[in-house]
C-alpha cells in the first residue's frame, strides 16, 4: 500500500499555518514544520505503513506542482492536513487525485473537518473520509488497517458506495502521549524551515504536550483536544538526540 501524507500548497503569499487549526496567513516569510502531519506520518510508520512525506506549504508549491506529485507517487491512500483558512483550496487537492486516480482514497484532518466532517464531505466530492475524532494519528492508522472496510475504522465520517455519509464512533483517547514515537522530522527538506526572527539553520520544533491548561472560549483547544497530556523527559530527550542526527542543533 503507497501512502501519501500531504501539507497542501499554501493560499496565501507566505504560506498558511493548518497547524491543530491554524491561524491564517503569514505576514512574513515563515515556514513552520507541520507538525501535525508529521505525527501522523511518523505514527504510521512505527506501525507498519511507511509513508511518503510532502510539505507543499512551506515549499510554496502550487496545486500544479502537487498533481505531478500525485502522477509520480500513485497514492492508495492520500492523507492531508486542512484549515478553515485554505480549506477551498484544500478541497481542490482532494478533487486532484480522485481525477488523476479515481481509486485514491482521500482523508482530510483538521479542526474545520473536526467540526464540519459532515458538511465538508457534502460540498466536496473529491474527499472520501473525513477525521471527526480527536487522536488523528490513530484514526489515520485505522483508516490504513481498514482500508478495504471503513465501517470499521472508528473517528472518520465517510462517504459510501451509494453517497451515503456514515459516521463511525468516537476513536479513544490516547493512554500515553509516548506511545506516538516520534514525528517524521527525517522525512522532511529541513533547509526550508526558517524564522525571521532568528539566525541559525536549520529549524524543527519538539512537541513535550498535547492540548492546553487554558479553557478560552475563542479557541479550539479545549473544544477538540481535551486535557493537557504530557510525554516523559526521557522520550523528548531520545527524540532531541535523534534529530541532532539530522543537523537540527539543540539550544
Amino acid at each position: 500500500m503507497k501512502i501519501l501524507v500531504l501539507e497542501p500548497p499554501a493560499v496565501s503569499k507566505y504560506g498558511n499555518q493548518r497547524i491543530y487549526g491554524g491561524n491564517g496567513g503569514n505576514k512574513s516569510d515563515f515556514r513552520k514544520a507541520p507538525l501535525d502531519m508529521m505525527w501522523m506520518s511518523g505514527f504510521l510508520r512505527g506501525h507498519g505503513f511507511d509513508n511518503v512525506f510532502h510539505d507543499a506549504n512551506n515549499a510554496r508549491e502550487t496545486l500544479t506542482d502537487v498533481g505531478h506529485l500525485l502522477k509520480r507517487e500513485r497514492p492508495d491512500i492520500l492523507f492531508m492536513s486542512t484549515s478553515t483558512c485554505t480549506i477551498y483550496q484544500d478541497m481542490e487537492v482532494a478533487r486532484l487525485a480522485k481525477t488523476i486516480d479515481p481509486s485514491c482514497l482521500t482523508v482530510a484532518a483538521g479542526t474545520h473537518i473536526m467540526a464540519l466532517a459532515d458538511e465538508t464531505l457534502t460540498e466536496s466530492p473529491g474527499l472520501d473520509v473525513a477525521i471527526y475524532s480527536n487522536e488523528w494519528e490513530q484514526v489515520a492508522l485505522n483508516v490504513a488497517r481498514a482500508k478495504g472496510d471503513l465501517g470499521g475504522a472508528h473517528g472518520i465520517v465517510f462517504r459510501g458506495a451509494g453517497g451515503e455519509l456514515t459516521r463511525t464512533p468516537a476513536q479513544a483517547l490516547l493512554g500515553h502521549f509516548d506511545d506516538l514515537g516520534f514525528p517524521a522530522h527525517d522525512k522532511l527538506d529541513q533547509s526550508m524551515y526558517r524564522d525571521p526572527t532568528m539566525k541559525r539553520f536549520p529549524k524543527t520544533m519538539v512537541q513535550a504536550s498535547r492540548a492546553c491548561i487554558a479553557r478560552c472560549n475563542f479557541c479550539c483547544q479545549p473544544a477538540f483536544f481535551g486535557s493537557v497530556m504530557k510525554r516523559s523527559v526521557p522520550h523528548v530527550i531520545e527524540e532531541l538526540k535523534w534529530f541532532k542526527q539530522h543537523g537540527c542543533r539543540v539550544l
